[in-house]
């Protein structure tokens, strides 16, 4: 697996903050490797890391519970013309 260091910078723009740190950081430790051997394993395991980071965000998304107000508020029952209004004042 090639995994090239704009393709892993891209890859951490979509991950948590701390894991974009810290991945961040061993990103730019690998720049400093001069055998390509060495180098390219480095970015396989970050490019790992990475992809098991994405997948913990990916997951924490769909634990997002919808946001639902009951029909008794008289913000639900104004909901439409609240957001008429809203819509009105952007334009």
């Amino acid at each position: 697996m090639s995994t090239s260091f704009a393709a892993l910078q891209s890859v951490l723009a979509g991950v948590s903050l701390r894991d974009s740190h810290r991945l961040g950081r061993r990103l730019e430790g690998a720049r400093r490797i001069r055998k390509p051997e060495a180098r390219a394993a480095v970015l396989d395991e970050i490019a790992a890391e990475a992809a098991k980071a994405k997948e913990r965000v990916d997951a924490r998304a769909t634990r997002v519970p919808a946001v639902t107000y009951p029909e008794q508020l008289p913000v639900s029952q104004k909901k439409d013309e609240i957001l008429r209004r809203y819509a009105t004042t952007r334009s």
